[in-house]
């Protein structure tokens, strides 16, 4: 490699962290970043985005154990950010100052974890990952503890979302669904044996996007799928013209799901929902010959600042919150056994630092101004 690339590779790999505060930032995107070498030069990063002002900078690097990170997910009570760390079998979590430790791994049946965001946590706080090694299959760790369930195999790791019917969708390869004794459905089949589907996700209203590598079929590139809840045959082309090199697509929302953040091979792009208007927020770097270095697209995810009265962690505040608030206001240990994924004093809704019946109002106003956002 000439000795000019190798000055900016170490330049940028003693970049400088932000120094953190006690809490992830609302809003704030992360990112996976893998080295086009692979982890042979050190260059396996997550960066941390400030979309609002294009500020960023290196989370977590190599020496944080980072080998060929792929997918991204804040876990339910937002107090981690978990990394899929395919290059050693490992899921990693971190805190705000981008200490890491091992969620799981080899021992826990991880193999290979992949995909676009191959990973989330359904209604019951049961942990889903894609497992790209383990035959393709969908593993599911229960908030309860214990080995893993195999909810599916055979389908190509991916990346998936918990749609509104809480059933698993799947984006690898084809677009699948999972339902909840296991049956494997084919949603969108696109191209017959072309791979498609990379990344998933679900808009406020229970629309499916889909962001595809369609290098081989015309139009060609990467390309986001928008359908009308989840009937393939409402599919349209919502962006296109995407920079791919083969499966580095992944997709996610703001926490308002009025922006969906969009990574390819090179870039990340802020998408204006409304009208499909795409602004770049991240660029990835270049060396002095021109070449880029890292791969930008596997991963994805944006940090949702807890909401009071959102107590089985979903990110809404609804009636599906209102037997675990009632939960938490009157059996602690009730609320922790059925819900320990999340987080007791989001029932302090009149944040009075007590949780009693003076926040009962508070939720109800909650819940009617969530629905109205």
């Amino acid at each position: 490699m000439p000795r000019s690339r190798w000055m900016v590779l170490a330049s940028l790999a003693l970049s400088l962290r932000v120094q953190a505060g006690d809490q992830f930032a609302d809003g704030y995107v992360y990112i996976s970043e893998a080295g086009t070498e692979g982890c042979l030069m050190d260059l396996c990063w997550v960066r941390a985005i400030n979309p609002a002002t294009g500020e960023n900078w290196i989370f977590a690097d190599s020496q944080d154990g980072l080998c060929w990170n792929v997918g991204l997910g804040f876990t339910p009570d937002g107090s981690r950010l978990r990394v899929l760390n395919w290059g050693r079998n490992q899921i990693l979590d971190f805190d705000i100052a981008g200490n890491g430790v091992v969620a799981f791994d080899g021992s826990d049946g991880i193999n290979m974890p992949y995909g676009g965001n191959g990973l989330a946590w359904d209604n019951a706080g049961n942990f889903c990952v894609a497992n790209e090694g383990g035959a393709n299959e969908l593993l599911r760790f229960l908030a309860s503890g214990g080995p893993p369930e195999v909810l599916a195999d055979g389908i190509y790791a991916g990346g998936i979302a918990i749609g509104p019917d809480g059933a698993v969708y799947v984006a690898g390869y084809y677009l699948v669904r999972i339902v909840a004794d296991g049956t494997v459905e084919v949603v969108d089949p696109y191209f017959g044996d072309v791979p498609a589907a990379r990344s998933v996700a679900f808009d406020r209203d229970g629309n499916l996007y889909v962001a595809c590598d369609h290098r081989f079929v015309p139009p060609g590139g990467g390309i986001i799928f928008r359908y009308q809840g989840t009937d393939f045959t409402t599919r349209e082309v919502f962006q296109d013209g995407l920079n791919v090199r083969g499966g580095d697509l992944s997709i996610t929302f703001s926490a308002n799901y009025q922006t969906l953040y969009v990574t390819d091979q090179r870039r990340v792009y802020a998408v204006n929902v409304a009208d499909g208007t795409r602004t770049t927020i991240y660029f990835g770097p270049y060396d002095p010959e021109g070449d880029y270095i890292h791969y930008v697209g596997f991963g994805i995810a944006v940090y949702k600042a807890p909401k009071p009265g959102d107590m089985n962690c979903d990110n809404w505040v609804n009636n599906f919150d209102i037997d675990p608030f009632v939960l938490a206001l009157t059996d602690e240990a009730g609320y922790a056994a059925r819900f320990g994924w999340c987080d007791r004093t989001r029932a302090d809704v009149n944040r009075d630092g007590t949780i009693d019946n003076f926040d009962i109002d508070a939720f109800v106003e909650a819940v009617i101004a969530d629905r109205a956002e």
